[in-house]
């Protein structure tokens, strides 16, 4: 039989991770009905999705089918142009006719750095701290960084073994950096000092990833350790004239002092010479508190409330009203919604992808799809799907809004095994019998089947050969009907999973209306006149 076949486009451009979509377009001759059955060739069968891979053609018809081309967001999926080879292979005859195309798969910058480890010291006996900087290209493309490292005060100096690398796609580089500070002090309060190394693609100075750490600076000795020491001196020569000491506030935290209604506050503190301690915040207040601790506030409404701490020592006492909260009202999130969710049919064929649409409402933040756990992209209408064994499935898609709140939908499914078992042709020898009925004769090829049925009114006639034993069986049946009357072939294979043809409907011509009508009244004579028309 005479087909040709042709793609609408021969260049298909996707960035990995998106789905992009070609038609091919099957054109049948002028010979007579066909089954066809497509298949791509020259690229990772992963990346390629074929709602459709074989279907009927009539005379004439120019059909149209989708191909689906969605190369995963990994580094494996290198940028470049992909050529490929669409066949389609006529099941009528075995002829097999190719189009070629190409997929442009776009490159995509995805890099990070870390640094180990987190924290570090220099003192006076340690003057460099050494840190490990890796870089690892996420990313489909080679990158070549910049590297550079830095903190807000310029207190150290950075030098990096390597300043500038390449890494290719899905590859990581570690190099050194050493720290050492720009100024040193024998008496000094020890000092931790934030720092950050930063990436900076050459390609693009927009693209960049940083990574933090800390460095402690230590002196020979701290002026708190030398100022103890004097203090115990002092301390013990003066303890008579100084006794009692009042009580002393040395430090009073409020972390955060801004916040929302029913977050809450941590209040810290710390003293010398006290007994007791009291705090009060608004109308809320506790007493006789340890001289160094912390409570937690929870703020039941809006507001400023001023932070009361009163230390106490016997009849001495100092308080410290320093610290203002303030305290907004929380801004109402609305519930996560899910929309829509469904499968695009009931049935899905073990090992075929099939889609999975979904909507979500505009305060979802994230989704996850369970039983994989798989993140689900929240501003994609839907995703593509296999299921690797037969049975019932049931998919649950957990969306969750800013705040942390969520909500469920399921949706159920039957996986079916697909037959390997195909029925190549099923016919008909007439479409419409006379009114008095007649005999069809049923013509059909099939492939792999152990068992093939003819169904028809609830019945089930086994048609097959039982002398045959090659695997292509090709058959005829006859059936003596008298009404109308629909077909279907049924095959099975070796393994009881069977295939089912379109259907055939025979219908039967009505009996002319006049067939049995009375005489005319209104005729006279020996000869009767017809009654009806369209004779």
């Amino acid at each position: 039989m005479s087909y040709s076949v042709k793609l609408t486009t021969d260049l298909v451009r996707v960035e990995p991770g998106s789905t992009a979509h070609v038609d091919l377009d099957v054109i049948n001759g002028l010979e007579g009905q066909d089954r066809f059955e497509i298949e791509v060739e020259g690229i990772d069968p992963a990346w390629v999705a074929i709602p459709v891979p074989n279907f009927v053609s009539e005379i004439g018809e120019t059909r149209r089918e989708k191909l689906f081309l969605k190369p995963p967001r990994e580094a494996e999926s290198l940028a470049g142009t992909y050529p490929f080879v669409v066949n389609v292979r006529s099941l009528e005859s075995g002829a097999v006719k190719s189009v070629q195309g190409a997929l442009e798969v776009t490159s995509f910058k995805n890099f990070s750095v870390d640094v180990l480890p987190r924290r570090a010291v220099v003192s006076a006996t340690n003057k460099t701290a050494e840190f490990k900087v890796t870089v690892m290209n996420l990313g489909n493309g080679e990158l070549t960084l910049q590297l550079f490292a830095a903190d807000p005060d310029n207190a150290f100096a950075y030098d990096l073994d390597i300043d500038q690398l390449t890494v290719a796609a899905g590859q990581q580089k570690s190099v050194t950096l050493s720290v050492m500070p720009t100024k040193r002090s024998m008496f000094a309060n020890a000092r931790l000092q934030n720092f950050s190394v930063t990436a900076q693609a050459l390609q693009n100075a927009s693209t960049a990833a940083r990574a933090t750490g800390q460095i402690e600076q230590r002196a020979l000795l701290t002026p708190g350790t030398l100022l103890m020491a004097l203090l115990v001196v002092g301390l013990v020569l003066g303890w008579a004239a100084l006794y009692p000491k009042p009580p002393r506030l040395d430090s009073l935290e409020v972390t955060p002092e801004s916040t929302m209604v029913g977050q809450p506050v941590k209040v810290e503190w710390r003293t010398t010479g006290a007994t007791s301690v009291k705090l009060t915040i608004g109308n809320w207040s506790k007493e006789r508190l340890v001289r160094d601790g912390s409570v937690t506030y929870v703020p039941d409404k809006p507001g400023r409330f001023a932070v009361e701490m009163t230390v106490i020592n016997g009849d001495q006492q100092i308080k410290d009203m320093s610290h203002v909260i303030t305290v907004g009202t929380p801004i109402r999130v609305p519930p996560p919604v899910i929309r829509s969710l469904s499968i695009e049919s009931n049935q899905v064929k073990v090992g075929t992808s099939f889609m999975m649409s979904y909507q979500f409402g505009d305060s979802v933040v994230r989704a996850v799809l369970y039983p994989m756990q798989r993140e689900l992209d929240v501003k994609e209408k839907g995703i593509l799907l296999t299921v690797d064994e037969p049975g019932r499935v049931r998919y649950t898609v957990k969306a969750f809004n800013s705040t942390g709140e969520v909500t469920e939908q399921s949706v159920s499914f039957m996986a079916v095994k697909p037959s390997r078992a195909k029925i190549v042709a099923f016919s008909a020898n007439t479409q419409e019998l006379e009114p008095e009925g007649g005999t069809v004769a049923f013509d059909f090829t099939v492939n792999d089947a152990v068992k093939i049925k003819l169904v028809y009114n609830g019945q089930e006639v086994d048609v097959k050969n039982p002398q045959s034993t090659s695997a292509q069986e090709v058959g005829h049946h006859e059936i003596s009907l008298t009404s109308e009357t629909t077909f279907k072939l049924v095959a099975y294979d070796s393994d009881g999973v069977a295939v089912t043809s379109q259907p055939i409907t025979i219908k039967v011509k009505k009996p002319p209306e006049n067939q049995d009508a009375p005489p005319d009244p209104g005729s006279t004579g020996s000869n009767p006149t017809t009654g009806g028309t369209g004779q």
